[in-house]
């Protein structure tokens, strides 16, 4: 019987400076998490997690033009055109699952892929375009295994300590050693530990 295909679960993170929401929230130095919600050609929806001044905000981002509402106690949603990367990857084969912002310039999106080839082609296409692109992760999808980027980092992390009561490596130090960003390994963490669990209490309860 041939190999069902599967799709490549990926988390990529690139740089670029031309995200009107983005810039205004961090140049101005709000505490606040930026997401996107729809990612498209030529409008992108936005979804900002307000720690404070929430208020203040909204009027900042309604006098640059952008339209934007409130939805539920902390969240924001800003619609605005779409910054380079995402009208880029907009008009790529690929399902984006998630994008959120590090800082002013710097984000990840987690889409699925038709192949690692197709991964691969892509990386050098962002390349190309001066994106700085960074593959932190790229697995063919299962229903709960670990795929071998997250078996590495969790496994890395535990032999350095990361899981003792006492900590011995910050999150941080461990982003560093590895190489990504502080969110992107979060990320992987959170999954990885999720499937591990979620295994435990189906298997073993």
């Amino acid at each position: 019987m041939p190999r069902k295909k599967s799709s490549i679960d990926t988390l990529i993170e690139v740089s670029r400076e031309d995200c009107r929401v983005t810039n205004l929230v961090y140049s101005k130095k709000f505490k606040a998490e930026v997401m996107r919600l729809k990612i498209g050609g030529d409008v992108t929806i936005h979804r900002i997690i307000c720690q404070t001044d929430k208020d203040k905000l909204l009027e900042e981002l309604r006098k640059s033009g952008i339209s934007c509402s409130e939805v539920g106690k902390n969240s924001i949603w800003a619609r605005s055109e779409s910054c380079s990367s995402c009208a880029f990857l907009s008009r790529e084969n690929i399902i984006i699952t998630g994008s959120r912002s590090y800082n002013r310039t710097r984000l990840s999106y987690r889409f699925k892929a038709p192949s690692m080839s197709y991964v691969r082609n892509l990386n050098s296409r962002l390349e190309e375009k001066g994106f700085a692109p960074l593959l932190v992760e790229a697995n063919e999808e299962t229903n709960s295994d670990l795929t071998e980027r997250e078996q590495e980092i969790i496994e890395i992390a535990f032999r350095k300590g990361y899981y003792d009561s006492d900590r011995k490596i910050s999150m941080k130090d461990l982003a560093k050693e590895l190489k990504v960003s502080v969110p992107s390994l979060s990320d992987v963490l959170r999954r990885g530990t999720r499937k591990i669990v979620k295994d435990y209490v189906e298997n073993h309860l």
